[in-house]
């Protein structure tokens, strides 16, 4: 069964991410090692974010990523959820992993 993102709400910290490919500027091209080339994309588009997290006063953190945000993450995150829809890749990140917007 193929599920549409646009379906999908995530829970709690967790951001829904479309991953995206980076240009490769050849002004500024920077050569990876072999070992390199096969990581997964670390870059995406916001899709689809929880509600936030609470503290341990139960106060709700919201998060500061929104609907449409590019973002960087780990690759790291320990989300391993990827999933295929229309030949898009996307997967789920806790918010914590995310290292930057732009």
């Amino acid at each position: 069964m193929e599920v549409n993102p646009e379906n999908i709400t995530p829970f709690y910290d967790r951001v829904l991410i479309k991953l995206v490919n980076q240009n490769i500027n050849s002004d500024s091209l920077i050569i990876m090692p072999e070992s390199q080339n096969n990581e997964k994309s670390c870059d995406g588009l916001v899709v689809a974010t929880g509600s936030g997290n609470y503290d341990e006063h139960n106060n709700k953190i919201p998060l500061d990523i929104r609907i449409n945000d590019y973002i960087k993450f780990s690759p790291f995150s320990n989300e391993s959820c990827e999933f295929t829809y229309k030949n898009e890749k996307y997967t789920f990140v806790k918010a914590r992993y995310i290292m930057a917007k732009y």
